[in-house]
């Protein structure tokens, strides 16, 4: 099934049961969720259109979706001189938006020798408070100690791992 939003403009979107977004002439591709992060910013009367403009503009990359319990997450290339909630973090998940934003980790004086292998572990620590909030374990219980999420996240691949080993998957 495919829902067709049209716009004032010239461009239309199609939204197909995949959740992916094309924009029709730009040759584009987005996730709806990826899309609700700059809706909040346009006015009433403002059409998909306007959505998929400012998203240009602001040249957030979309890395891709992931599938968090059946509830798709846009996982976001963010960048920490244009977003304020990457001050103080290499990555956050907003359950609200259904996104996950993670920081594009520049090599400097003070970065981990392996950014590849560290940006892996901040996807995964986002991904385990993504799967927490839609288990119903949000900021209000324990689903929000980042000294467990950062475990659950640095231990997993090693889990798997076992699991594996052991055919218990």
């Amino acid at each position: 099934m495919q829902w067709k939003i049209s716009s004032r403009v010239k461009h239309s979107v199609l939204i197909d049961d995949s959740d992916l977004i094309v924009t029709k002439g730009s040759g584009k591709h987005w996730s709806s969720a990826s899309l609700l992060l700059y809706s909040n910013k346009l006015k009433g009367g403002d059409t998909m259109n306007d959505v998929v403009k400012e998203k240009e503009m602001m040249e957030i990359q979309l890395a891709g979706t992931v599938d968090v319990l059946g509830v798709p997450y846009a996982i976001i290339n963010g960048d920490r001189s244009k977003d304020p909630c990457l001050d103080k973090a290499d990555g956050y998940c907003d359950h609200t938006i259904k996104t996950c934003v993670i920081d594009s980790l520049i090599h400097t004086d003070n970065s981990v020798a392996d950014l590849e292998s560290y940006r892996k572990q901040v996807i995964r620590h986002e991904l385990v408070h993504a799967f927490l909030f839609e288990s119903g374990l949000g900021c209000e219980s324990w689903g929000g100690n980042e000294e467990i999420v950062d475990w659950i996240a640095y231990q997993f691949p090693k889990m798997l791992q076992a699991f594996e080993e052991a055919d218990a998957l």
